[in-house]
């Protein structure tokens, strides 16, 4: 089982490597304040700098999926938008 400080490098990795395919490399940053365990996995969040930064809500992204860590293997994969309504209803994800 990998700890919440090797998960969170590889969710970095992840985002960054996602973050060039969506043409916003260097423009996004894990919220690790608001990222949380969920069993065997790290639901990492993430956010524009400007905004977790800066509190500038008109960069503030909307709609993106969090992050999935398998924290037995480390593979990352983003959650889908039934798993993301689920911890919304949980109240885990705003």
């Amino acid at each position: 089982m990998l700890a919440k400080e090797v998960a969170f490098p590889q969710a970095e990795r992840f985002l960054a490597e996602k973050s060039k395919e969506w043409g916003e490399e260097g423009a996004l940053r894990l919220d690790k304040e608001n990222s949380f365990s969920d069993g065997d996995t790290l639901i990492a969040l993430y956010d524009t700098i400007a905004y977790l930064d800066h509190g500038d809500e008109k960069q503030r992204l909307g709609g993106n999926m969090p992050i999935e860590v398998d924290m037995r293997t480390g593979t990352c994969r983003l959650l889908s938008f039934e798993e993301v309504l689920e911890y919304m209803n949980k109240g885990l994800i705003q």
